[in-house]
């Protein structure tokens, strides 16, 4: 069947960008790891910040709400979990790699496992470098492969990691480094994957107090002196999804307007807007949304 859709010109659309799942999932690690209540307002409530979330209450965290506000009861980076405990992340890599260093503070190893495709998804480097931190770390069935139970203690110290797979792997790390024993001194190796999802990472990080000294995407060292403190935190809208919207107004020509934008954002996807711009759209930047126009039709 062949479905033929009627041309738009001269669009006039004002839309409000979905929240970001990346900040979400950070916010959630941070808000639970925390001292004191914290209030996440506007989480995107997906089906991986879902299994974030329950993951967290498995390890002793207080979640509830909805999707406007998120309550979080912080631990002040002490979890706690009965012996066994098995953190099922089923396809969520995120969870699972973000996790993995949060689980590291539970006063109980912890097993984190997922669907099959997730157990053929490696984790290896991460292992490595939580070892190195005085982790203990034992994969169940495929070493460097979950399901993997992860023990010990953060010690500290300098340790390095290849971010050439994932920053993920990177971000797990650098989010228990206020709860080590001593500083975080992080090297990554290769050259790092999705650099900006670090930047989301050490924002995250600060702005619920954390202090961090960087060199770029290559050096990061965390201090042990300044933990979370629990805050309200607002999500910021996704700058991937407005994308599509900000599209039309460049194929359509007229403008599209998308709030809940942090116009500064160090979301990658925000170069999009850069693109257009080149293209001979219009930009305006606002307090909390963006604004394309085009005067004709692409």
């Amino acid at each position: 069947m062949i479905v033929t859709l009627p041309e738009r010109r001269n669009i006039d659309l004002s839309i409000t960008a979905p929240p970001s799942k990346s900040y979400t999932h950070r916010a959630l690690i941070a808000a639970a790891l925390a001292e004191g209540k914290s209030t996440i307002v506007r989480p995107l409530l997906a089906d991986d910040t879902k299994l974030t979330a329950a993951a967290l209450q498995k390890l002793g965290v207080g979640i509830h709400g909805d999707a406007k506000s998120v309550t979080v009861t912080g631990c002040d980076g002490k979890l706690t979990c009965p012996p066994g405990t098995v953190l099922d992340l089923d396809n969520s890599g995120t969870s699972l790699r973000l996790l993995a260093g949060t689980a590291l503070l539970a006063d109980h190893p912890v097993t984190l496992t997922g669907s099959a495709r997730m157990q053929e998804r490696p984790f290896g480097p991460l292992a490595e470098t939580l070892h190195g931190l005085g982790g203990m770390v034992v994969f169940a069935k495929n070493e460097g492969y979950p399901p993997v139970t992860i023990g010990g203690h953060l010690l500290g110290g300098y340790a390095t990691i290849d971010g050439s797979a994932s920053s993920q792997y990177a971000s797990s790390v650098l989010m228990i480094a206020p709860y080590a024993k001593g500083p975080v001194d992080l090297t990554i190796t290769g050259t790092p994957a999705s650099q900006s999802y670090l930047d989301i990472t050490a924002e995250v990080m600060t702005d619920f107090g954390a202090k961090i000294k960087r060199e770029g995407y290559r050096h990061f060292v965390v201090s042990n002196k300044e933990r979370y403190t629990g805050r309200t935190y607002v999500v910021e809208g996704d700058y991937s999804s407005a994308s599509y919207f900000f599209a039309l107004a460049a194929i359509c020509g007229g403008k599209v307007t998308v709030s809940g934008l942090k116009p500064l954002s160090v979301q990658g996807d925000r170069r999009f807007l850069d693109a257009l711009e080149m293209m001979g759209c219009q930009v305006t930047y606002a307090a909390d949304r963006v604004t394309v126009a085009h005067e004709g039709a692409a």
